[in-house]
């Protein structure tokens, strides 16, 4: 389109075309959840929505219906799980840096910028207002007029089931939590099924450690990506999946259930993964958060059956915020033990904790 004077361009347009409608079609599950099971990714996606549609209306060649749609669902998607303090999202899932079009100069952690984009191409109407958030919309936009009208995006509160990609969230109106229960049928990167994320007031009091480096020595490599890095359960004090070279692992979880439930106190999740198969094949970890809708309370109820022979660890990863903990074993109370936790909010560094 925009190089006509190209001999291949009339060529290249339409197997593009083909090939992205079909790769969007697959790639993005129908709730709106991302294959790639990375925040990072799923933002590089959104502003190719943005371009390419922003692209094909001002030529009047606009996608297919189920194009918008996904893009759309993509949108309420990381816009259900974005903090609207400082615009940030858990730190889930592998994070490069990829920011391939930063055309504002906000934080790179800071997702309002290209969600606000997407929902103005869509829906014509800005989820933020500020300048700088702003920026990228001018850039972008130009004659995009969608035909099938989608409403402005509205902040969901109470609980929220993503069941397609496995995510599961619940919003207070001052805490956040967001839980992985899926299964693969794609390829994962990290070893984090049944992790958990809280925030609070905009604040990530537990959290993902997120990436760190690809081309790293193997104890980091193994450390970010497994088990370990995450507010999950480690047995034997190895990850939920077997480590192969490189972004391979063995033995992928698999979501056996996984469901919400709303008492007049609590907000109550459960779910059960299969789990471990490295070390039994009837390994299963099921995992139960209740909620409290009282007060700043979370109850977590870690069940790992099959592997009874094997030590089981809790792992919380919680920075400088005032949390407390009380541990039970069998009914028995545990002294939680603090050790070295490493943090990579941004690609390539790293803290400990």
């Amino acid at each position: 389109m925009l190089f006509p004077f190209i001999p291949e361009s009339k060529k290249w347009a339409k197997e593009g075309r083909k090939w992205l409608e079909k790769e969007v079609a697959y790639q993005v599950y129908e709730d709106g959840t991302f294959l790639q099971f990375s925040m990072n990714y799923h933002r590089v996606l959104i502003q190719l929505f943005s371009f390419g549609i922003s692209l094909t209306e001002t030529y009047k060649k606009p996608f297919s219906k189920l194009f918008y749609q996904r893009a759309y669902a993509s949108l309420n998607f990381l816009y259900q799980c974005l903090q609207e303090e400082n615009g940030y999202l858990p730190n889930y899932g592998a994070n490069d840096g990829a920011l391939f079009f930063p055309l504002t100069n906000t934080d790179y952690r800071d997702y309002r910028s290209q969600l606000n984009t997407l929902h103005h191409v869509l829906t014509k109407e800005k989820l933020f207002d500020g300048v700088l958030i702003n920026e990228e919309y001018c850039w972008v936009q130009n004659k995009a007029n969608p035909k099938y009208g989608f409403k402005p995006l509205t902040k969901s509160f109470g609980v929220l089931s993503f069941e397609n990609g496995g995510y599961y969230t619940c919003r207070t109106n001052e805490s956040f939590t967001f839980v992985r229960c899926g299964n693969h049928k794609d390829r994962p990167s990290h070893a984090d099924n049944l992790h958990v994320d809280i925030w609070v007031k905009g604040q990530n009091v537990l959290r993902d450690s997120g990436t760190y480096k690809y081309n790293t020595s193997k104890e980091f490599s193994g450390y970010f990506t497994g088990s370990k890095a995450h507010n999950t359960v480690v047995v034997n004090d190895a990850s939920q999946m077997l480590k192969g070279s490189r972004f391979i692992w063995y033995y992928w979880t698999q979501c056996l259930n996984s469901k919400w439930e709303e008492t007049n106190d609590d907000y109550i999740f459960q779910g059960t993964i299969k789990a471990f198969q490295q070390l039994s094949n009837k390994a299963t970890h099921s995992r139960i958060i209740k909620i409290s809708k009282n007060k700043a309370q979370w109850t977590v109820i870690d069940e790992v059956l099959s592997l009874d022979q094997y030590n089981k660890e809790q792992i919380w990863h919680v920075d400088d915020f005032s949390v407390a903990f009380e541990s039970q074993s069998n009914n028995r109370k545990v002294e939680p033990r603090i050790s070295l936790s490493y943090d990579s909010e941004y690609y390539g560094l790293k803290k400990e904790e």
